[in-house]
């Protein structure tokens, strides 16, 4: 999880958000796996629960 709110942390989004965010994601895939990848890699790599949990964060 901290892994994803470093890659984050350029966005500036609130830290509620992110923590919400990055909770989400991690459950979706295997997370030693995720802990290599980019933002982007991972957003990449699960898109529809990378819009899923954009959605819920900041809803």
């Amino acid at each position: 999880m901290a892994h994803c709110a470093r890659n984050l942390a350029p966005e500036e989004l609130p830290e509620t958000v992110v923590r919400k965010y990055c909770a989400c994601m991690a459950d979706i895939g295997e997370e030693a796996e995720m802990l290599t990848w980019s933002q982007t890699e991972l957003e990449r790599s699960y898109p529809p629960a990378h819009v899923q949990c954009h959605e819920e964060a900041r809803g």
